[in-house]
């Protein structure tokens, strides 16, 4: 049964927290089960008593006393300061109310840097205040297991990779640590190269197989996870501390990749012995590339963004067809975006109603006859609002071609090419970019170009049709802005959210036809499937 932990010297307060939080967690139609201890020392141990992953609320004061021999009127807020970073570095999600008998300007400080947490005053409306805090945070959302396995995989050279573990929370407040190599067979890893490069050109020739990507999955985990010592090593211990902090949902992953390997699809990782395409851990689990953290934090990673209003910028390039000279009578043909305005406008809307700072549209198929590459540098360095556009999204089409490069496609024409470089230089204030253009990160210089500025990047390795790289993104912003689930303001989870979802469309879209056709099973189902919206975008992020 879940447990909420009340702490306080004083006994009568106690008493009053107690028959607040037994109030707030009726009008939610919960029960309650609250235990107060004394000082900070008494409440860990009841955290190993009870159970961290059974405690749903803590409530603490801010001058709780660190054990029975220190003096009440000699703490200051560093025991519950200090409490709540061991809390908050378990469990991020953990709801924390600290009250507090005086304004304390340093206290509200430490705790906007974490999620769901409260400072509330210890005066006349205290319990007032107190049952609306606790309804807000606590909110009757599904709660979210304390437990967590971060998987850490290095793929720099051909012959050897590296791994790093780490799990947090669970029943009691421990941690397991674990690090090791991997061993690369290079033929195996030259024949995975080539099916990732025939996948890209099957999904260009929109004759997308899902056999293929099966078979790539397949063989990615034979590569990391079986054959040598090591590599078996690291599944043993991967899958039993998943296991114990209660399966896949409670796993997140990133992977390192050098240039070399960019377009290795490690997206396509599932465990040795699953079957299903289901199974992919980016369908069930938070899965990015990683960067190099050089200064600015991800949106949604400091306190500033996450819990203030933040500043958006949705460019929406000029959706007719043409055609961009490349020299030597040479020229790229692309084809008309009829997707890109509603997306563009949908898109606004929805920043309008939940971004809370300034949100601008930029379209570059208007009548303006000025170049779209500088009316797009104007608005990113000179129209900027004070903090910047932290997201920045645009909707187009990318290339990379000599001599041109790597660009977005701003109007399909002669000088509507903006080079990525380019745009790079002027993104120094920008936490999130979304590139929601074909192929918009499979050429590891655009990663090059923008990760020296941009600390969170989300595009796609593979060509999107118009509809469906509109619908992930429409599908991505819900989820990101959907208060009170776990996706809210947090990019990973959102996009996970998000390729859940397109899988699922996908899965429904092949079994309609199917039915149609008279066939109803499982593997006929994932045979049939067309879309891979699903599978194409990729989230690179600098985090430690």
């Amino acid at each position: 049964m879940l447990w909420q932990l009340i702490v306080h010297h004083d006994e009568d307060m106690r008493e009053m927290l107690e028959d607040g939080v037994r109030a707030a967690f009726a009008t939610l139609g919960l029960p309650a089960r609250p235990v107060d201890k004394s000082n900070i020392e008494r409440a860990g141990r009841s955290l190993d008593d009870h159970g961290l992953d059974t405690c749903s609320l803590v409530v603490v004061g801010s001058s709780t006393p660190a054990d029975s021999a220190s003096s009440i009127g000699l703490t200051g807020r560093e025991p519950t300061m200090q409490f709540i970073r061991q809390l908050k570095g378990f469990w991020q999600q953990l709801p924390v109310v600290v009250i507090s008998n005086a304004p304390d300007e340093r206290l509200a400080g430490f705790l906007e840097a974490y999620d769901r947490t409260a400072l509330l005053a210890a005066d006349a409306r205290l319990a007032e205040t107190l049952r609306e805090a606790v309804r807000s945070l606590v909110g009757g959302q599904p709660r979210l297991s304390s437990a967590c396995v971060r998987l850490h995989i290095h793929l720099r050279d051909r012959r050897s990779a590296s791994w790093e573990m780490l799990r947090t929370g669970g029943a009691k407040l421990r941690t397991f640590r674990a690090s090791g190599t991997l061993a690369i067979d290079s033929r195996k890893l030259d024949d995975i190269l080539d099916e990732s490069a025939r996948l890209d050109a099957e999904v260009s020739l929109d004759s997308f197989r899902p056999r293929s990507f099966a078979r790539l999955s397949r063989d990615l985990s034979d590569l990391l996870f079986s054959g040598a010592a090591d590599n078996a090593d690291c599944w043993s211990k991967f899958s039993r501390q998943r296991d114990e902090a209660g399966g896949m949902g409670h796993m997140r992953v990133r992977v390192t990749l050098d240039d070399e390997m960019h377009t290795l699809m490690l997206e396509a990782l599932r465990d040795p012995s699953s079957a299903s395409l289901a199974d992919c851990w980016i369908l069930n689990a938070p899965m990015y590339r990683h960067a190099m953290p050089r200064g600015n934090e991800p949106l949604f990673r400091d306190a500033e963004s996450r819990n203030g209003p933040i500043n958006a910028l949705v460019v929406q390039a000029d959706p007719e067809p043409g055609n961009i000279p490349l020299g030597e009578d040479r020229v790229l043909a692309f084809e008309g975006l009829p997707h890109a305005a509603r997306e563009a406008a949908e898109l606004e809307a929805l920043l309008q109603r939940h971004a809370g700072g300034s949100v601008r549209r930029l379209d570059l198929g208007d009548a303006d006859p000025a170049p779209p590459a500088e009316r797009l540098l104007k608005v990113l360095l000179d129209e900027a609002p004070p903090q910047g556009w932290q997201l920045v999204h645009f909707c187009g089409h990318a290339f990379t071609a000599r001599p041109l490069g790597a660009c977005l496609v701003l109007r399909a024409d002669r000088g509507g090419a903006l080079p990525v470089h380019r745009l790079a230089s002027a993104l120094a204030r920008t936490q999130f970019l979304f590139l929601n253009a074909c192929h918009s990160t499979r050429d590891p210089s655009v990663l090059r170009a923008l990760e020296q500025q941009v600390p969170a990047l989300l595009g796609y390795q593979w060509k999107v049709r118009d509809e469906r790289a509109f619908n992930f993104a429409r599908l991505f912003y819900r989820a990101l802005f959907e208060r009170g689930a776990p996706s809210y303001r947090y990019l990973e989870y959102a996009f996970m959210r998000a390729r859940r979802l397109a899988y699922e469309e996908a899965v429904n879209e092949a079994q309609t036809r199917l039915l149609a056709d008279g066939g109803d099973s499982a593997t006929e189902i994932e045979d049939a499937m067309r879309d891979h919206s699903w599978i194409s975008p990729v989230l690179v992020m600098q985090m430690d």
